[in-house]
């Protein structure tokens, strides 16, 4: 912070103690928003200026402020109503066509070539694998 010119100290010692014009202060906000260096400029002057004033009541400022804050009124912004493919209904009745597509036209049916049978557990591989192979093959002959 030694490169920080005089000129510059006073600037921001100015603006913290609420001396220069309306107009400089929107300027100098702006450089504290966009500019790095003019930010840890500022903190480096309000760290060192020593008289500034003491808060006697923190409660009655606290209320004040809520009071200000509640009166401004926030722009009307209307709802948001989301498109309706984008409803989880949607996706849930396009799911149910489906499946009542695939079930009434048999392809279902295709994926577990031995759905009446039972089988023993015992025997050769399990369900899931079977159900993984019949899928699998289903899908391969989708393929173009």
């Amino acid at each position: 912070m030694s490169d920080c010119s005089n000129k510059d100290k006073e600037i921001w010692k100015s603006y913290i103690t609420g001396g220069p014009p309306p107009h400089v202060e929107r300027e100098m906000e702006e450089r504290l928003l966009h500019d790095d260096y003019d930010l840890e400029q500022f903190l480096h002057e309000l760290d060192d200026l020593d008289d500034l004033p003491v808060l006697t009541n923190p409660d009655d400022f606290a209320d004040r402020i809520m009071l200000a804050v509640e009166a401004v009124e926030l722009p009307h912004q209307k709802p948001r109503h989301r498109r309706w493919v984008d409803h989880p209904l949607f996706h849930y009745a396009i799911a149910a066509c489906l499946m009542i597509f695939f079930f009434s036209s048999g392809l279902a049916d295709n994926l577990l070539p031995h759905t009446g049978t039972i089988t023993a557990p015992s025997e050769g591989p399990g369900m899931a694998d079977q159900i993984m192979k019949a899928a699998v093959s289903w899908l391969d002959r989708l393929k173009p």
